[in-house]
C-alpha cells in the first residue's frame, strides 16, 4: 500500500477529527464515529490527495506508522469507528468465523464462494 506523507496524515487526521461523534456503544470505550463519509457498506472514507482511504485504516496508520498486514476487526462491531483501541489486526478467515453478531455477513460470504 502506498505511504503518505506524514504532513499529509496528520491534515487528513484533522479532518477526520473535525467530522467525528464520540458515542458510547457499549465497548470498554467509546466510538469514534466518523460521519462525513461512508461506503455504501458503512465504513469512514476519507481522500488523501486523489486517493480514498477506509478511516480505520488511516487511523491504524497513524497509531503504528505501517499499514496492517492483515485485515482490520473492529471489535466494537462498529465499522464507521476508527477509535484505535477497538482495531485489531485479523486473518479474514478469523473474521467471518467469529463474529457472532454477523449472521448475514456469514451468509453473504458463503454465497461468495459457492457454498450454500
Amino acid at each position: 500500500m502506498d505511504l503518505i506523507p506524514e504532513d499529509g496524515l496528520i491534515r487528513v487526521m484533522e479532518r477526520i477529527r473535525l467530522h467525528t461523534v464520540v458515542i458510547d456503544r457499549g465497548h470498554t470505550t467509546p466510538c469514534f464515529i466518523y460521519e462525513k463519509s461512508r461506503t455504501a457498506a458503512g465504513y469512514g472514507q476519507a481522500w488523501v490527495g486523489k486517493k480514498n482511504y477506509y478511516v480505520h485504516r488511516l487511523a491504524w496508520l497513524e497509531e503504528h506508522g505501517s499499514w496492517p498486514e492483515r485485515e482490520i476487526d473492529h471489535l466494537c462491531r462498529q465499522r464507521a469507528c476508527w477509535n484505535p483501541d477497538h482495531l485489531d489486526e485479523q486473518h479474514g478467515r478469523y473474521l467471518v468465523r467469529e463474529c457472532k453478531t454477523c449472521a448475514s455477513d456469514k451468509q453473504r460470504v458463503r454465497r461468495a464462494r459457492g457454498a450454500r
